[in-house]
């Protein structure tokens, strides 16, 4: 990809959002929009293979690439929590995807909060996105030595294991 905001030999956080009835997508790498809305009208996308949503070098003769991929969660609404490393969502460079355990509903959810590559005792920010894509406001956690927080102070209704 032309401007790719990832970093080489490194994790990075992909995430896609695909939108059938109006041909388009939009993706953000490390919280970085490198597309957003952009059509696939002219065309057709084969969703029967992992690589084939975006990860792969394009082209007609693409460079060599090899990508590993971690983590894969595929949902059909924007509904999400996440864990970043800045209290404001747009501005972060490191996400954890958060999966639901559970029911979730608009007055409760309940995660098992998965620490990912934040380092012991680090503090992240707890965000809840909803249907509509609209983010919450932060919520500081701080880890202890595993992966549970010490502390979480939560969006109303938000249970953490």
């Amino acid at each position: 990809w032309d401007n790719y905001p990832g970093i080489a030999n490194q994790w990075n956080f992909h995430e896609v959002w695909f939108n059938n009835t109006n041909k388009t997508y939009t993706l953000k790498v490390n919280g970085q929009t490198l597309r957003n809305n952009a059509s696939w009208s002219a065309g057709t996308f084969n969703f029967d293979y992992l690589w084939l949503v975006g990860w792969d070098a394009g082209g007609v003769s693409p460079l060599r690439m090899t990508t590993w991929i971690d983590d894969v969660y595929v949902d059909k609404t924007l509904s999400r929590v996440m864990l970043c490393n800045n209290a404001n969502y747009s501005s972060a460079a490191q996400c954890e995807m958060q999966i639901p355990q559970g029911s979730w509903s608009d007055s409760q959810l309940q995660i098992l909060v998965n620490k990912g590559g934040f380092a012991n005792n680090a503090s992240a920010y707890l965000f809840v996105v909803d249907s509509d894509g609209v983010v919450s406001s932060s919520k500081q956690i701080t880890f202890n030595g595993n992966a549970l927080p010490v502390s979480a102070p939560s969006p109303q209704g938000l249970f953490i294991k």
